[in-house]
């Protein structure tokens, strides 16, 4: 099996930047993984990091408390400790599959 692994990708983040311009990228015969790379350190290994809390809030006309449980799943850059929220590696992988698939139709044209 032949395996090679650079970085030469390029993936424009046109929005807020919350990851790196380049992804690293690993190609194995047929299959390609695109991986996203920590903004701060270019890391690409994460963890995931879970936040428990209750939200207090009145009723309305009524002195009456009541409370809900919250929960937020947030990941961890293993080298420098940058949080990233799930909202923004869900709206990066979009972003990657959306950058991939054009760099596929384009190379067939």
């Amino acid at each position: 099996m032949h395996k090679v692994v650079g970085t030469g990708l390029f993936i424009p983040w046109h929005r807020e930047t919350f990851f790196a311009y380049s992804t690293r990228l690993e190609v194995i015969m047929d299959n390609i993984k695109d991986y996203i790379v920590c903004d701060n350190c270019k890391n690409k290994n994460f963890i995931r990091v879970y936040n428990f809390a209750l939200r207090f809030r009145k009723v309305n006309f009524s002195d009456d408390v009541i409370y809900d449980e919250v929960s937020e799943e947030l990941y961890q850059c293993t080298h420098c400790q940058k949080i990233f929220t799930k909202q923004q590696i869900d709206a990066r992988l979009k972003e990657m599959a959306n950058e991939r698939l054009r760099s596929f139709s384009d190379s067939e044209r």
